[in-house]
């Protein structure tokens, strides 16, 4: 069974790592919401387009889903314009809209 949500953070950093075979990488983004911040694993199309404009920090409509089958975990999927979950707005299906900046 797969649970998708939408909610919305700040997302304050990204990493890459690759196992030490170099066969898997691994991304996941660093995010902030209601003063709690944790490392969340997305993929590599939403890695690549968050924080493209080379703010440090901005906010995103996510979406992310919990898998809960032979692989459990969540995953970040999806990245939107922030405030697109407030105004009613769909959000794209790009992995990455564009992020209103959180200065």
């Amino acid at each position: 069974m797969n649970i998708e949500t939408r909610f919305n953070a700040l997302c304050v950093g990204k990493n890459e790592s690759t196992t030490s075979d170099g066969k898997t990488t691994f991304y996941t983004l660093a995010l902030v919401q209601n003063g709690q911040a944790g490392n969340i694993a997305c993929s590599p199309d939403v890695y690549n387009a968050v924080l493209a404009s080379g703010q440090p920090i901005e906010s995103y409509d996510f979406t992310g889903i919990y898998r809960d089958g032979q692989y459990k975990g969540f995953r970040i999927t999806h990245a939107g314009e922030a405030g697109s979950l407030i105004s009613g707005k769909p959000q794209s299906t790009s992995p990455a809209g564009n992020p209103k900046s959180s200065k």
